[in-house]
């Protein structure tokens, strides 16, 4: 079930990546944000985006990485108790 549905949004997630692909990230306001960060990053996902986390964790400054276990990049679909669980617990002190 899950291969079905990723492939039925195929075309939405290619249109998807090629309209960030025209998004410039300001990372002056990431290094001011005043809200608390969440960044959920899956332990078996691709080296680029556990770089893209690491880059984010270095520039927001109230930031908590969670990793999540046994995970890809598809944490929702993939480890659904453990994301709510992140996403619900309190964040860790700064």
């Amino acid at each position: 079930m899950y291969v079905e549905r990723l492939t039925a949004m195929a075309p939405m997630l290619i249109a998807d990546m090629h309209a960030v692909s025209y998004y410039k990230l300001d990372v002056e306001r990431l290094r001011t944000l005043p809200v608390p960060v969440l960044l959920l990053q899956g332990e078996t996902s691709p080296p680029i985006t556990r770089a893209m986390t690491a880059r984010l964790a270095e520039l927001c400054p109230r930031v908590q990485r969670v990793v999540v276990p046994t995970c890809g990049h598809m944490g929702p679909a993939q480890a659904t108790h453990a994301v709510a669980s992140a996403i619900s617990s309190p964040p860790a002190p700064a």
